[in-house]
């Protein structure tokens, strides 16, 4: 070990390529902060999976691709409610209204 002189009267210990004795290695530190930050990212994704297959999203909701003019959140009684109130004409309503039941039976 070689001693660096440090302005002033004190010398302190100075080591290339090791560390001061009780004192761990940074690059001990830096594999268990990233270790934890990895354990923490796949934690997520594993949480994220078990919680889609759960819930039943479908492919095309994972990749977010939904039937033009249809939210997965719209129910019989939204597009008869729309139907009724003008918002939605004839043809439609009768679109949505059936690819509403072709979800329900798969």
């Amino acid at each position: 070990m070689r001693l660096l002189p440090v302005t002033g009267v004190l010398r302190l210990p100075i080591t290339v390529g090791a560390t001061a004795a009780g004192s761990p290695p940074i690059g001990r530190i830096l594999a268990i902060l990233a270790a934890a930050v990895a354990g923490i990212v796949l934690g997520g994704l594993l949480i994220l999976f078990i919680r889609r297959r759960v819930t039943g999203a479908g492919a095309g909701d994972r990749a977010g691709i939904r039937a033009p003019g249809l939210s997965s959140g719209f129910t019989l009684d939204d597009i008869r409610t729309m139907h009724e109130a003008g918002e939605i004409s004839d043809a439609e309503f009768e679109t949505m209204r059936s690819r509403i039941i072709d979800r329900a039976r798969r």
